[in-house]
């Protein structure tokens, strides 16, 4: 589409007389009237061939010693409800030429990703300015909605600070973002020295130190993460000097002021209720397995340095990791936008839009043209599909999609395609539900868990002795980057005297421990009685 505004431009110039007979002129008025109506389609269906779902394109930024596979689970998602991906962007391949093959201006969802992800706030916020200006240039779109997880939220915010009135955004949604810092950057003030030491060949505390340099470089492989990163640096907490002034990045960002013609949404991971240490532990042993694709000896290791750097956060900072809910990483509080100062100074009013529930909540903020908005996931950020559920109404208005209404889906759990772990999302109008003996269709009711992690049919109706269906689904899910959809079918029996057999079970088992018990307590007594009466 630019192209040919480039060339209807270059043509225009050249009418003007600068190289005359170049181009030739109509033979008359009428000619040029008889291809006004041919160029008007054309621009028409090439404009409707461009087209986007939504009006403001959205731009995925991952966090901390993360690349854009972070967002591989929602792809699917965003796909199912109509999205086309434009590609990943970064710096190298976004501005060479030509561009990668994948790469799509009129799409309306790309994943970035940073040359360095461990790099300091600052070079990754100058990194975002040339990425989204030269999107914005190929994209003719007005605005983006920025979506950064941990480390991109902090970087999208610091990015809107910086350029307060030529930012191109029209939303940031933070998920998990550490907007007041994190204990575990108090790590880089323990093992920047050791780092420092290490780096420093030849010297008698290098091979002093030969065998702790060793397992720090051990340490950082397992978990991917450089303790001495500048990124880790700019997390700690707030911290000021004797007059009060902002002493370090976060309290410097936590009173500079914010452009107010964007729509901020902090999207809070946390894990609430009776869920102990150990319980919450569990839950991030059993994530990471499923972010290391199923590799359960990478995840039990890396799971293992991990709880170990826990413990370690809490003795530098003085402040447990677990203290302050969060998910394990960063507390509530840093995550919440209406706690940072330039938000809480001020508020206005704040309400609760769902009084039945208590997961979301407005602000009013002077200075900002629409409310602030924080929800709360009661849910680890990485659990599947509640935050794709609260995502996506923080992300798209839903009548500007091209959809009469969004799809019902649910999240299936994890499958192994292809030799690695993804996460499937199914829709409910995809199943399709048949008898083997004479192919009837059969229409039954879906009936999902309260997870919606598990589905089963109710309202279908049972022959006489055993009968076994055909299931027929698709699935949306992605490989190596791609998203595919591929059909799959199972068998599925059932059996009317269902009930009674899972009845039957647990009296036979019951059945066999008396039997059991009787039997051990009569060759117990036989025995003692001989002893007696030898």
């Amino acid at each position: 589409m630019n192209a040919h505004k480039l060339t209807l431009g270059k043509k225009h110039h050249a009418n003007r007389g600068s190289v005359p007979g170049m181009y030739p002129k109509p033979q008359s008025m009428m000619q040029a009237l008889r291809t006004l109506p041919l160029a008007l389609i054309l621009i028409m269906v090439v404009g409707a061939a461009q087209a986007r779902s939504i009006p403001y394109p959205l731009v995925f930024i991952h966090g901390l010693g993360e690349k854009s596979a972070r967002w591989d689970h929602l792809q699917p998602a965003l796909k199912a409800l109509g999205l086309k991906p434009g590609g990943v962007l970064t710096r190298k391949a976004l501005y060479r030429h030509p561009p990668p093959d994948d790469y799509d201006p009129q799409a309306d969802f790309f994943l970035l990703e940073f040359d360095d992800n461990q790099s300091a706030v600052i070079d990754q916020v100058r990194e975002l300015r040339l990425l989204l200006t030269r999107l914005h240039r190929d994209t003719d779109a007005p605005r983006f909605v920025l979506v950064g997880f941990s480390l991109g939220g902090l970087v999208s915010r610091a990015y809107l600070t910086k350029y307060l009135h030529r930012h191109y955004v029209e939303k940031l949604v933070t998920l998990a973002a550490p907007h007041q810092g994190s204990s575990w950057a108090y790590l880089h003030h323990a093992f920047q020295p050791i780092k420092a030491k290490c780096k420093d060949k030849g010297s008698i505390a290098q091979l002093m130190l030969h065998s702790v340099c060793t397992m720090v470089t051990r340490l950082e492989q397992t978990i991917g993460l450089r303790l001495d990163s500048p990124a880790l640096f700019d997390l700690l907490p707030p911290e000021y000097d004797e007059l009060g002034k902002p002493a370090n990045l976060m309290a410097q960002l936590a009173t500079t002021t914010h452009p107010g013609d964007v729509t901020y949404v902090a999207m809070v991971g946390t894990v609430e209720g009776p869920h102990s240490r150990n319980e919450l532990e569990q839950l991030l042993s059993d994530l990471s397995t499923e972010m290391d694709r199923g590799d359960r000896a990478l995840s039990a290791a890396k799971t293992k340095m991990i709880n170990l750097l826990r413990n370690l956060v809490g003795l530098f900072s003085g402040n447990p990791i677990w203290v302050g809910g969060g998910d394990g990483g960063v507390s509530s509080q840093s995550q919440d936008l209406s706690q940072l100062a330039w938000f809480r100074t001020r508020t206005v009013r704040a309400w609760n839009p769902t009084p039945n529930k208590q997961a979301s909540r407005l602000y009013e903020i002077r200075g900002l043209d629409r409310p602030l908005r924080i929800e709360v996931l009661k849910a680890h950020h990485l659990e599947q599909p509640k935050t794709f559920n609260t995502l996506y109404r923080a992300l798209v208005d839903p009548p500007k999609l091209k959809m009469d209404k969004p799809p019902e889906w649910t999240f299936f759990g994890h499958r192994t395609i292809e030799g690695e772990l993804h996460d499937i999302l199914l829709q409910q109008d995809q199943l399709k539900l048949r008898r083997l003996d004479d192919h009837e269709a059969v229409l039954p009711t879906v009936l999902f868990d309260d997870d919606r992690r598990h589905f089963r049919f109710i309202d279908v109706a049972l022959k006489e002795g055993m009968n076994t269906f055909e299931l027929d689904y698709e699935l949306d899910h992605g490989l190596a980057g791609k998203i595919e959809d591929r059909q799959y079918r199972f068998h599925i029996e059932y059996r009317p005297n269902k009930f009674i057999d899972a009845l039957l079970r647990p009296i036979s088992l019951l059945t066999l421990a008396v039997l059991f018990i009787f039997g051990t307590v009569l060759v117990r007594r036989r025995y003692h009685n001989k002893r007696q009466h030898p």
